[in-house]
C-alpha cells in the first residue's frame, strides 16, 4: 500500500478526535507505552500509558504480535484505513495513571470498521473483545464520517486476487472488497490448463465433425428418417454438433479471453451482469447448456420410443401414436425455461479451464438443481424404458421368431444393446463427474480461503519484513485433472456414440451410394432411372405374409429399407408410428 503524509495526518486527527470524545472508563491497570508505533509506516502515538486489559494480550510483546497479524487485512480490501485506527486504540488505549481510567474507541468506528472489513467474518472471525456494543458512543461523531472510501489508498491483492475498481467484479463470498478472483482458475495450474484446452480441442473436433456427418447422413435419406423414433437420432446428433460449436468457439483467435474474463482481468462470476462485453459468455452458455439438456431430453424420449415400438410388434395399440408434438414441446420447451431462469438469475459463471460459460461453478445449489437434478431423472427414465425394450425384444426373439429373420433381428438386438448401453455408460459417468465436482466444491473453496490467507501472510511479510522470495504456499485440496478429463472424454464420447448409429447401418451405405451416383448422372447431364426400376420399388402385398403369423400392428410401419420377413414381424433400424398401407417397399 502507498500511504502519504495527508492520509497519516487524516489518521492521526481521526484518532485523536474519537480519543477526545469518549469518557473514560472504570480503573485499569496501566502499563508503560514500550512502542508507540501501532503498524509500519504510522504516525507515533503522543501517550506513554497504555494497558492491556481491553484485549486478550497481556505483554508488549504480545500485542506487537497481534497486531502484526491483523495487519494482514490491508491486503485484502479498502477496510485498512477505519481498522487500523480501530485496532490501534483497541490494543494500545490511552491510559490515565493516576485514576486508572481508559479512553476507549468509540462504537460508531466499531461498526464502520466491521462493515467495512467484513472479510474477517470469513477467514477469521472478530474476537469477542471486539463486541461493538462494549464501546461507548461518540456522540457527535457520525459513523459515515469514520469510513473511509474505497479509493484512498492503494490496494495489494495476493495471488490469486486481482485488483479491480468494479464493485460488481468483487470476491464478495468471501467478504473482499477491492479483490477478486483472477481469471485464470487458480484451483489447476499452467500446465493443467493446456492440457485441457488440447482435449477439449481434439475431441470437440471429433464430435462436431462425427455428428455433422450423421446429419449429413440422415439429410439425404430424409424419407426413411424423417419419422418417429429414428428421427430422434437427428434431434439427438443436432445438439451435440451445436454444442461441440459452443465448445470450440474458444479457440478462434482470443476469445477464450472475452468469454471467460472480464477487461480488467478478474473472472467472470454472475452473468449477465449488463455489461456489454457478457454477451459472448452468454451466448456460449446458450449453446452449450440448452442443447446439452435438450439431448438428455431427448435420450429419454427415445428410450421411451423404443419401448413402446417393440411392444407395438404384439399388440395393436401404441403409447406414442399422434404424441409426436408433445415429444417436441417436452424436448425443446424444459431446456428452455431452465435456460432463461438461470439468465435470469444472473447465475452464468466463466470457467478458464474448460473454456466455456455454465451454470453452477460458484453456486453449488444451482448445480444441483440446473445440472445434475435433471440429469439424473432423464438417466433413471432412460436406463428404465431402455431395460424394458430390451426385455421385450428378447422375448419377441425367443417366443415370435423362428424363422430365417431370427438372425437378423439378433443383430439389430444386439446392435440396439450396445448402442444403449455406450450412450447410456457415457452420460452416467458424465452424471457421476458432476455429483463428485457437487461433493467436493465446499471443500475446493475452503483450500482455496486458505491459500489466499497463506498467500496474503507471504505478501505482507515479503513487503514489511524483507520475507523470502518463495511463498511456499499450496492448496491443500485442489481437483484433480482426470476427473475434468473423463467428464469431458464421456460428454464428447457420447456425441460420437450417437453418431454411430447413423454411420455403421448398411442403410445408411446405400444411401450415400445413392447419392453419389445421383450427383454423378446429374454432373453428366443424364437422368438417374435406375430408381424407377421394378427391382428397386417392388411392392409386396400384405397377404403373401403367412396366414398363420400374426400380421404387426397397424401402427407399426418401416421405412424405405425395412424388410418383411418370413415370419411377418419387419425387422429394421426404425419403427415408424403411422398406420400400415397395403404395401411395404423392400
Amino acid at each position: 500500500p502507498v500511504h502519504d503524509n495527508d492520509d497519516f495526518s487524516m489518521s492521526a486527527v481521526r484518532l485523536m478526535l474519537v480519543a477526545s470524545l469518549l469518557p473514560l472508563g472504570s480503573f485499569h491497570s496501566c502499563e508503560h507505552l514500550s512502542d508507540p508505533v501501532c503498524f509500519p509506516g504510522w504516525p507515533e502515538l503522543h501517550h506513554n500509558w497504555t494497558t492491556f486489559s481491553l484485549t486478550n494480550a497481556t505483554t508488549s510483546d504480545d500485542v506487537r504480535r497481534r497486531l502484526d497479524e491483523w495487519s494482514q487485512i490491508k491486503l485484502f480490501s479498502s477496510c485498512w484505513p477505519s481498522a487500523r485506527d480501530f485496532l490501534c486504540s483497541l490494543y494500545k488505549p490511552e491510559c490515565d495513571r493516576d485514576t486508572g481510567s481508559v479512553r476507549r474507541p468509540c462504537g460508531e468506528l466499531c461498526v464502520a470498521t466491521k462493515r467495512r472489513c467484513a472479510v474477517v467474518e470469513q477467514f477469521r472471525s472478530w474476537p469477542s473483545f471486539t463486541d461493538c456494543s462494549l464501546f461507548p458512543a461518540c456522540g457527535n461523531v457520525s459513523t459515515s464520517k469514520l469510513e473511509v472510501g474505497s479509493n484512498v489508498m492503494n490496494v495489494t491483492c495476493p495471488y490469486p486476487l486481482h485488483a479491480t475498481d468494479t464493485e460488481s467484479h468483487w470476491y464478495t463470498d468471501s467478504g473482499i472488497k477491492g479483490c477478486g478472483i483472477q481469471c485464470m482458475n487458480p484451483l489447476f495450474t499452467n500446465e493443467e490448463h493446456e492440457q485441457v484446452h488440447t482435449f477439449v480441442a481434439v475431441m470437440g473436433s471429433i464430435c462436431f465433425f462425427c455428428t455433422f456427418f450423421a446429419l449429413l447422413t440422415f439429410f439425404i435419406d430424409w424419407k426413411r428418417q424423417s419419422q418417429f423414433p429414428a428421427v430422434i437420432i437427428i434431434y439427438w446428433n443436432a445438439c451435440f454438433c451445436v454444442g461441440s460449436i459452443g465448445w470450440l468457439a474458444q479457440f478462434m483467435g482470443g476469445a477464450r479471453d472475452e468469454i471467460v474474463c472480464h477487461s480488467d482481468g478478474t473472472a467472470r462470476l454472475g452473468e449477465p451482469s449488463g455489461d456489454v462485453d457478457a454477451t459472448p459468455c452468454v451466448i456460449i452458455f446458450i449453446l452449450v447448456y440448452y442443447f446439452l439438456m435438450a439431448s438428455a431430453v431427448w435420450f429419454a424420449i427415445l428410450a421411451v420410443s423404443w419401448d413402446d415400438c417393440f411392444r407395438s410388434l404384439v399388440t395393436p395399440s401404441s403409447f406414442l401414436s399422434g404424441k409426436t408434438h408433445i415429444l417436441h414441446g417436452l424436448a425443446w420447451t424444459l431446456p428452455l425455461i431452465k435456460t432463461v431462469i438461470i439468465l435470469g438469475l444472473k447465475e452464468v459463471d466463466g470457467d478458464s479451464l474448460s473454456g466455456i460459460c455454465f451454470v453452477g461453478y460458484k453456486n453449488l445449489s444451482l448445480r444441483a438443481w440446473f445440472v445434475f437434478g435433471p440429469l439424473g431423472v432423464y438417466l433413471t427414465v432412460g436406463g428404465f424404458f431402455l431395460l424394458r425394450g430390451s426385455i421385450r425384444l428378447c422375448r419377441l426373439k425367443s417366443q415370435a421368431l423362428k424363422s430365417s429373420s431370427t438372425k437378423r433381428v439378433e443383430l439389430l438386438v444386439m446392435r440396439i444393446g450396445v448402442f444403449a448401453f455406450v450412450a447410456f455408460a457415457f452420460s452416467l459417468t458424465t452424471f457421476a463427474c458432476h455429483l463428485h465436482d457437487y461433493d467436493q466444491q465446499p471443500k475446493w473453496e475452503k483450500s482455496l480461503q486458505d491459500y489466499i490467507i497463506c498467500q496474503a501472510n507471504w505478501t505482507y511479510n515479503n513487503q514489511w519484513a524483507n520475507g523470502t522470495s518463495s511463498s511456499g504456499c499450496e492448496q491443500s485440496n485442489r481437483p484433480k485433472i482426470y476427473v475434468t478429463v473423463l467428464q469431458l472424454f464421456s460428454m464428447f464420447g457420447c456425441g460420437v456414440a450417437m453418431s454411430s448409429w447413423a454411420v455403421t447401418s448398411s442403410s445408411a451405405v446405400n444411401a450415400w451410394k445413392n447419392f453419389f451416383r445421383k450427383c454423378k448422372t446429374i454432373s453428366s447431364g443424364e437422368l438417374d432411372r435406375s430408381t424407377d426400376s421394378p427391382s428397386i420399388r417392388t411392392r409386396i402385398p400384405l397377404n403373401k405374409v403367412a396366414p398363420s403369423t400374426p400380421s404387426p400392428s397397424p401402427l407399426l410401419a418401416t421405412g424405405s429399407a425395412s424388410t418383411m420377413t418370413d415370419s411377418g414381424i419387419q425387422a429394421d433400424d426404425s419403427c415408424v408410428f403411422k398406420p400400415l398401407t397395403h404395401t411395404s417397399s423392400v
